[in-house]
């Protein structure tokens, strides 16, 4: 039996929330996606996803006008990008609240980086008086998310393509030198990132390392902070 069905059969499949768009559902301002190949094509095969469009989820539409980040980095306003009176933060922030806790027992969630609702981090922020945007920023929904579930693992599409390249390279050893790591005592701190186990690591599941990765998904729960 190959590494690949043993792994599909002796484990549980796992939850993951993830931005709707990354899955090829056609959710973006344009009406376009950003299908993940790596997540449709290969994580699948190990996980039951969740998607979420916060946009599209409070009304804004398909196709709609687009948004971005204006304001105080630490706390920006989302609005249109080409009419800044179109100010959809407080309806961002409700659905947020209303839906993370309606989410259930994810073991993670994987965001689409650079959105102005589901950015992670360093997502460009505009100044109010005009000039170059800094990438201080982070989406929206994403914000509410990891406030409220601050031990759950939270990656972007990108690097977890990353880990998959640098995992083949290395032969599945689950040692990249590009994985972002965090120990297990500083995850339980509130730190970011991943831990032994986390979303970084789901690529691991074919290399050898399942039991790592599951026994930190089952064991961890709740991600939830009650408000």
């Amino acid at each position: 039996m190959s590494k690949n069905s043993q792994a599909t059969r002796s484990f549980p499949r796992v939850k993951i929330g993830v931005s709707s768009c990354l899955l090829g559902q056609e959710v973006r301002y344009n009406g376009g996606h950003k299908q993940d190949r790596f997540l449709v094509s290969s994580l699948s095969r190990f996980v039951d996803y969740v998607p979420v469009c916060p946009e599209v989820a409070i009304g804004l539409g398909i196709p709609r006008p687009p948004i971005r980040l204006v304001g105080d980095p630490d706390r920006p306003k989302a609005v249109g990008t080409d009419d800044s009176t179109m100010d959809v933060t407080s309806r961002l922030q409700s659905f947020a609240q209303d839906t993370v806790p309606s989410l259930g027992e994810i073991c993670g969630y994987i965001l689409k980086k650079d959105s102005p609702s589901c950015g992670m981090e360093r997502v460009k922020v505009y100044s109010e008086k005009g000039g170059a945007a800094e990438r201080k920023g982070q989406g929206v929904f994403a914000r509410v998310l990891m406030e409220r579930m601050p031990l759950l693992p939270v990656e972007e599409e990108g690097f977890l393509q990353l880990a998959a390249r640098n995992a083949g390279e290395l032969g599945g050893a689950g040692q990249s030198q590009g994985l972002r790591h965090v120990s297990g005592t500083e995850m339980l701190q509130g730190k970011r990132r991943s831990s032994d186990g986390s979303l970084s690591q789901l690529w691991s599941l074919w290399s050898g390392v399942q039991e790592q990765l599951l026994s930190w998904c089952v064991g961890s729960k709740p991600f939830l902070r009650s408000t």
